[in-house]
């Protein structure tokens, strides 16, 4: 989410500085070179000039580089090192212009939108093996069911594999799950269930498990519930159900003390994962689809 330790620490002490020497006082870094008796010098030649908001901010600027030198040295880092691993890998939020990414050529204007991620895959009849959602991405072909077929925008809009195209970010928020079996009829009925009662999603950040969850638990986006009574004729019935959009996927950060996204990073690894308990008898090609909600922050072209 967005409160990681280098980032909230950029937020808090960068503030206005991740563009430079925006405010013209100089940039944070030349203020870690200089010592007390020449940042005193500095405000009072300003204040002599009778500009006190500037030498307002050559106090909190010299306050700031304070702050982080002693954060660098902590870490076992110059206070430059660490200024430049901060924007290198932090973001800003500046008024009208969004969210910006501070990356080493510079800062990439983003812009917030409401969009989900999407991976759909094909099963195949009889489903053991584990699928990895957003690892294929458009024009790439899967193979993962009985037949294959390429990746259209109906089935992904993912452009690479198991990582966002930079500087791209996504603030996550929860998961559901699609699946193409038809409505209310037996097969419909007996995919739904058998789906139901052995398939356990995971959600990766890396390399590490971030969300595990069984399936029964996650809402379907198109949201449709059915009975099925073991066998593919007989009294099966479906019913529509909407009452939770997707699995809240939102983490309590402690210091704010709310529920917030999990943040996705710039080319940072990530797919979801489900794995089967036993054989899970299903349609042939049945589309099996992994969708993600939150918000997408892409850059203004």
């Amino acid at each position: 989410m967005f409160d990681d330790d280098l980032e909230d620490e950029l937020l808090d002490d960068l503030e206005d500085d991740l563009d430079g020497d925006m405010d013209g006082v100089g940039t944070i870094e030349d203020y870690m070179e200089l010592s007390d008796e020449q940042i005193l010098g500095k405000i009072r030649a300003a204040k002599k000039a009778g500009k006190k908001k500037k030498a307002k901010k050559i106090l909190r600027k010299a306050k700031k580089a304070r702050k982080m030198a002693k954060k660098a040295k902590r870490r076992g880092m110059s206070p430059k090192q660490y200024v430049q691993q901060c924007r290198s890998t932090g973001v800003k939020f500046s008024g009208k212009q969004g969210l910006f990414l501070s990356e080493p050529q510079g800062c990439v204007p983003v812009s917030p939108t409401p969009q989900p991620l999407y991976d759909i895959e094909q099963m195949k009849s009889s489903q053991t093996a584990d699928i990895t959602f957003f690892a294929t991405p458009l024009g790439q072909t899967s193979s993962v069911g009985d037949t294959s077929f390429s990746k259209s925008d109906f089935h992904t809009n993912m452009t690479q594999s198991k990582v966002l195209p930079s500087p791209q970010q996504y603030a996550l928020e929860g998961m559901s799950w699609y699946l193409s079996s038809g409505g209310a009829d037996a097969n419909g009925a007996r995919d739904f269930t058998n789906m139901r009662a052995n398939c356990v999603l995971q959600f990766y950040l890396g390399a590490n498990v971030h969300v595990q969850v069984p399936l029964m638990a996650v809402p379907q986006y198109a949201p449709a519930a059915y009975a099925y009574d073991g066998v593919t004729t007989g009294n099966d019935s479906g019913w529509c159900t909407n009452t939770v959009p997707f699995y809240d996927m939102k983490v309590f950060n402690p210091k704010t003390g709310k529920k917030e996204p999990v943040r996705i990073k710039a080319q940072e690894s990530f797919h979801v994962k489900a794995k089967f308990a036993a054989a899970t008898t299903v349609t042939t090609d049945l589309k099996f689809g992994i969708i993600l909600h939150g918000t997408l922050f892409k850059e203004i072209r």
